[in-house]
């Protein structure tokens, strides 16, 4: 995904054409990666799309259109196979399955929501060029993802969004916003010093930890008990590696919440599953 906002922002700051066909087909590959990676990349592009026509500026639209064009076209196996899902008989019972939440309730992370308003205020008395609305259209992008389901009325599990795409242009957007924070008078003023250099990286290097080691920890403390229970189910599937063969079906519920689940016998086991499913 990183490689594809690279090739996006070069193809709109050079006049090489082919550079907007390469941003194309790389996007048109994420399809087959991740949905959540084409997803972000679409939501920011539609946004930049309708920043560059408020602006009036027909070459950067003919460029992000060249490139949803060449994406949509690399994609078409992709839609071909969704369009058989969707008409699969037991495509609503996979939903099921799968914990499709149906909701409506706006999402609106409020550490998302201030970090991007910092990254975007490092522009204050900026010149605003290609650069700001960039950042701004997939910040912007990062959030109409988090609340898509408010039209789809489908959830996307918020926190694989937070986690991946947003998180990731968060990053990115940071670093490229500390060469504005080094333009203003007061850090100008201690960069002068010889010192100031090692005491800022310091000082970053170590938000950045605890910042990572704060998720680790949250993360730790909110699925301990789930994989904990996962982990006492070894010997179940150690029981079936040994009394069973490859070809033998497990019996499962994919609607209850006790162990052991569908997906962990097909990860632990060499057994296939019945998904007792209406019909």
């Amino acid at each position: 995904m990183i490689l594809a906002l690279i090739l996006i922002y070069e193809s709109l700051c050079s006049n090489k054409i082919f550079l907007s066909w390469v941003a194309g087909i790389l996007t048109g590959l994420l399809f087959y990666v991740f949905i959540y990676y084409w997803i972000f990349v679409y939501a920011g592009l539609s946004v930049l799309f309708f920043v560059f026509l408020a602006r009036r500026e027909k070459l950067c639209r003919r460029k992000i259109f060249t490139i949803f064009f060449l994406s949509v076209l690399v994609s078409v196996p992709y839609w071909l196979n969704f369009w058989r899902l969707l008409h699969h008989p037991h495509y609503r019972d996979l939903e099921y399955f799968l914990n499709v939440i149906n909701s409506r309730r706006p999402i609106l992370p409020v550490s998302y929501i201030l970090s991007s308003s910092l990254i975007l205020f490092t522009y204050y008395k900026k010149e605003i060029n290609l650069s700001f609305w960039y950042i701004f259209s997939f910040l912007v992008g990062g959030l109409i993802c988090l609340n898509q389901h408010i039209i789809t009325g489908k959830v996307m599990f918020p926190g694989h969004w937070m986690g991946y795409s947003n998180k990731t242009f968060l990053i990115v957007s940071l670093f490229v916003s500390l060469n504005n924070i080094k333009e203003i008078e007061f850090i100008r003023k201690i960069n002068n010093v010889k010192w100031s250099k090692y005491l800022i990286f310091s000082v970053y290097s170590i938000v950045l930890f605890l910042v990572a080691f704060q998720q680790q920890e949250n993360f730790y403390k909110s699925h301990k008990d789930y994989y904990t229970q996962k982990q006492s189910m070894a010997d179940v599937f150690m029981w079936l590696k040994n009394h069973t063969d490859k070809e033998d079906v497990v019996l499962t519920d994919p609607f209850a919440s006790s162990f052991p689940e569908p997906d962990d016998v097909l990860l632990y086991a060499h057994n296939f599953v019945f998904l007792p499913i209406s019909v």
